[in-house]
């Protein structure tokens, strides 16, 4: 979800075939979200993109600047915003104002006439422990959702490939800058160079004539493994797992400034590779096994 969903795009004819484009608030989603959870965003992400909704026109109201909603629309907001805290376990977050008018006779009697630090202070109060809050319930959202993504054990019985994802998991769980960020695509690409050495077997996946490819052609070793290992469109999707992973690892290693999400999705993505790869392997084991 983010902050522009909040708002519709509207369209109107001015004549001579031109057309002008306005936003305006969306209060049906915001009164949506004050009677239940929206089916197509969780919780925690309403919350969020809420919280920087009211706080930025909030801030921008006190500082004289341009507001995207209206008085009763921003009363709105911060009622709703309220009830998204509550559903994700912020119970103590309320405002001692409603709107703006009763924001500007807060300040005043708080002595920021005059003084838009102030106002900004003021509401630093409010909102910078809520911002703590969210980001932490992210945080372990996210971390939840790595190791979680494929269960416990990853890969068990292969101990390279099971070392690399416990950094990848490790170095997660405290990564906090875009450099952090870059460090976990850097795990991501260091394991998925593991596995491409951990599956590739010359003597079974090397073609009449062919040499064996450098340990840097990840991508083609892996491919390799997956083209002779699965047949169908199991193949076709596999294969397309791989090509994801590599593309995420590579483009949040590269990144001038990834972003916590990123980082997520990589390390996801490769852990969960690493899964189904091992299962496959596991999966032809048995089946040599048989044939016996």
């Amino acid at each position: 979800m983010k902050t522009d969903d909040f708002f519709i795009e509207v369209s109107t004819n001015v004549g001579f075939g031109m057309v002008s484009s306005t936003q305006r608030f969306n209060e049906k989603l915001v009164e949506q979200i004050r009677r239940g959870p929206l089916p197509d965003f969780g919780n925690l992400d309403v919350a969020i993109e809420l919280s920087n909704l009211v706080k930025s026109e909030l801030v921008a109201y006190g500082t004289s600047g341009p507001t995207r909603v209206t008085n009763d629309e921003i009363k709105l907001a911060i009622k709703a915003l309220v009830i998204a805290c509550n559903r994700v376990g912020i119970k103590d977050f309320s405002l001692l104002f409603r709107d703006f008018a009763t924001f500007h006779s807060f300040w005043l009697k708080e002595g920021c006439h005059g003084n838009y630090q102030a106002r900004r202070d003021l509401l630093a109060k409010y909102f910078d422990p809520l911002d703590l809050q969210l980001d932490q319930l992210e945080n372990q959202s996210f971390q939840s959702t790595i190791v979680e993504a494929v269960g416990r054990g990853v890969a068990v019985g292969w101990p390279e490939v099971e070392r690399q994802v416990a950094a990848i998991r490790k170095h997660f769980d405290f990564a906090a800058t875009p450099e952090d960020y870059r460090n976990v695509g850097n795990d991501c690409v260091h394991l998925i160079e593991v596995l491409a050495i951990q599956v590739f077997d010359p003597s079974i996946l090397l073609l009449e004539g062919e040499q064996i490819p450098a340990k840097g052609a990840t991508k083609f070793r892996l491919e390799r493994f997956v083209e002779r290992s699965l047949a169908g469109p199991s193949n076709v999707e596999m294969r397309a797992l791989v090509r994801a992973a590599i593309n995420l690892a590579q483009k949040v290693k590269h990144s001038a400034s990834p972003s916590r999400l990123e980082a997520v999705l990589s390390a996801t993505s490769v852990i969960l590779l690493a899964d189904v790869l091992h299962e496959i392997s596991l999966a032809i084991d048995k089946k040599d096994e048989s044939s016996n």
